[in-house]
Formats: C-alpha cells, structure tokens, sequence
C-alpha cells in the first residue's frame, strides 16, 4: 500500500510541474507581447507628435489641404508608419479655438479620404481658425505567444497636437522693413533721387521681368497694409550700407544669438534655418514700443527685439548652393520690423512674419539687393504640446 501511495504522489507532482511550466511560459509570453506593444505605443505617439508637427508647417507655408496631408505621411512615414499599411489606422483634424474638429483626411487600413472629410468633400483649403492639428493613430501589434489563447494581436494607440506659437522653422536671418519707401534717405533725413525700395506689379504672364512699378501710393506703410493688397508683387530691397542700410550692418542681416560671424550667418540660412536651436533677444532700443503678451524666454515672438548681425559679412561663401542658393523660389519665413537702431547697436523690433520667396539676389555687386516675392503673413511657429488644448 505504500508503495503504491508513493506511485500515485509522484504522478501528481508531474502533473502539477507541466500545469506550472505552461503558467510560466503563459506569463513570460504575455509580458514579452505587452512590453512589444509598449514599445511600439511610444514609437507611435513619436509619429503621431512627427505628424502634426509637418501638417502644422504646411499650413503655416499656406500649403492647400492636399499638399497638408501628403507632409502628414511623410513625418509618419519618416517614423516607420507604412502610411499604407492595413495594421494601421491614422487621421488628421484642424481644431479651432473652441475645439470644434474638422477631419482633414482619415486612413482606415485601405482607401483614400472618405467623403466626409475636408479633401473627400474636395475642400482645398485649411480653415483660417486653425488653432491646432490632432493626428490621431492605432496600430494592430501581431503577437508571439498570446496566441496560445486567441490572441493574435493588441491594439495601441497614440494622440500628438501641434498649434501655432512661437516661430522656429523655416525663419530665416533677413529683416524686411514693414514701411516701404520709394527713396532713399540721407544723413538730415532728407529724401535723394535714388530710388530705393522698389514694388512691382507681375505681368499676367509670369514674366521674369517682374511687370511694372506699383504706385508708390500703394507701399505700405503698417503691418496690417501687407495683406490682402500685395500679396504675389515683387519687392526689390537695396541692401548695404552705401544704399539706405543701418551703419555698421552692412546688410540687413539678424542674429538669432547675437554672436556674429560668416558661419554661425550661414548656418542661419541653412533649411530649415537656426531659429529653433535658441533666440536672445536683443537690446530694447524703444521703451514705448510694445513687448510680447506672453514672453518666454528663448523663443522668437511678435515684438521681440533681435540682434542685427554686425559686420561685413554681405557675401555669404557658398561654393555648392547649399545656402541662399538652395531656398530660390522657395517659400521663406522673414521677420518684418517697424523700428531699427541707426546709431551704434543694431536691433530690430519685430511686429509681423512675412511669407515671402527670395526670386533674385546680389550679394557682392554694387548695388547689394534681395528680389522678394510676397506670398502672405505667417501667423504662428510650432510646438510639439499645445497649452491650451481643450
């Protein structure tokens, strides 16, 4: 009898071990899959903060709702997001100031936009409220060992915003006065026979010629002339100390650092630009001007004041076009002033940002020049967290 009690306990304890074994392996599968899925959880909330950080850039570009979309996928394609891949399930939304959503696009796993989205009901254009872009994205995460019990795979998902704030990229080192003059001024202020700041009005035929010169009745002369009325004219700006520039300058560049020098200049004008790397803001040079509502430091915002970049330094070495070469045509963000220092230390106060495209530009002539084709205001910069969400 004993011994056939001892062969019954040892049949047990067998069958106990083999029951414990698949307990454990369950349990360690089940981690190894939830720790996968975690990874992969904060891999998509990178692509979907990536997402709307390009989809903000676009409509800040004044891009259509087409062109939004497309650098929506690129940032989540550049984040290992197969855009159109079936594990995935991603969409866009514009949000204005009171939350309300208006779904830019959405990919469900196949298709293109659905009809009830901006570009499915063929809207062209972002909204102008746009106070933020949401990409929303899930991910099906296949699994390894939870499918012993029928699970094939979890689901993870990630929410990333992007608003207009403060301005970073694609903000380049070119101060463009807000009140156009069309002659220069001399020592006593008085105006010579030159001509200085130039508009012209494009032919209807795209020529290079530019067209003619707009009646000096239509320069501006405060922020809000800029828009609508000039938008696509070509303004031609003598720049240099010899035409009408602030001594000491040379050219009108800006210096996001305050530290001057060629590099730390060609860096600047570098796409997509320094701006976001750090801003010290420049001497006050007006007490009465107006100051940012909401300073923060090291970043650019509407009214700051930025270091001009002292010195002669007009013409940038740029053997392969890496530099100015490479933005020709292509939008640019260019900060606008109102006020400047004549005397001594350059500043600028900054009151607008300016969309333009640099179409032509002398840098060792003469006659120092940028060609800029006005294509707007630029409202906003980027941020990867939005403080007012709602």
């Amino acid at each position: 009898m004993n011994r056939s009690y001892r062969r019954i306990q040892s049949g047990q304890s067998i069958v106990l071990l083999a029951l414990m074994i698949v307990v454990i392996v369950g349990m360690v599968g089940l981690s190894v899959d939830v720790g996968n899925a975690h990874g992969q959880q904060r891999r998509m909330q990178n692509a979907a903060n990536a997402g709307a950080l390009g989809g903000l850039n676009a409509v800040l570009y004044g891009k259509d709702n087409s062109a939004v979309w497309t650098n929506i996928q690129r940032s989540l394609a550049g984040n290992k997001v197969a855009v159109d891949g079936a594990p995935f399930i991603y969409q866009a939304d514009y949000l204005d100031s009171a939350g309300n959503a208006k779904t830019l696009c959405r990919w469900a796993g196949s298709g293109g936009c659905p009809s009830d989205t901006e570009i499915g009901k063929g809207v062209a254009n972002p909204p102008k409220d746009v106070s933020r872009i949401q990409v929303t994205i899930t991910e099906r995460v296949d699994t390894y060992f939870a499918r012993v019990v029928g699970r094939n795979y979890l689901t993870v998902g990630a929410s990333g915003d992007a608003c207009p704030g403060h301005f970073a990229q694609g903000v380049y080192p070119l101060a463009v006065p807000i009140a156009l003059q069309q002659y220069k001024v001399d020592n006593n202020d008085k105006k010579t026979s030159d001509p200085y700041q130039i508009i012209y009005q494009p032919l209807p035929n795209g020529s290079p010629n530019y067209g003619a010169k707009v009646n000096p009745s239509l320069y501006p002369k405060t922020p809000g002339d800029w828009d609508p009325d000039l938008i696509d004219y070509f303004i031609y700006l003598p720049l240099g100390n010899n035409d009408g520039g602030l001594p000491g300058a040379h050219i009108a560049w800006l210096s996001w650092s305050g530290a001057n020098g060629a590099s730390t200049l060609q860096a600047s004008w570098q796409n997509p630009g320094s701006l976001q790397e750090e801003f010290n803001e420049g001497p006050i040079l007006d007490p009465n001007a107006p100051v940012p509502a909401n300073p923060i430091p090291h970043q650019l915002d509407i009214n700051d004041w930025i270091n001009g970049d002292t010195g002669v330094k007009a013409t940038i070495d740029d053997p392969q076009g890496q530099y100015l070469a490479s933005l020709v045509k292509k939008d640019v963000l260019l900060p606008m002033y109102d006020e400047a220092d004549k005397n001594g230390e350059t500043s600028y106060h900054f009151v607008k940002m300016g969309r333009f495209q640099i179409w032509g530009y002398d840098l060792q002539g003469g006659t120092k020049y940028f060609l800029l084709k006005y294509k707007g205001d630029a409202s906003g910069g980027t941020a990867t967290e939005c403080a007012t969400a709602p």
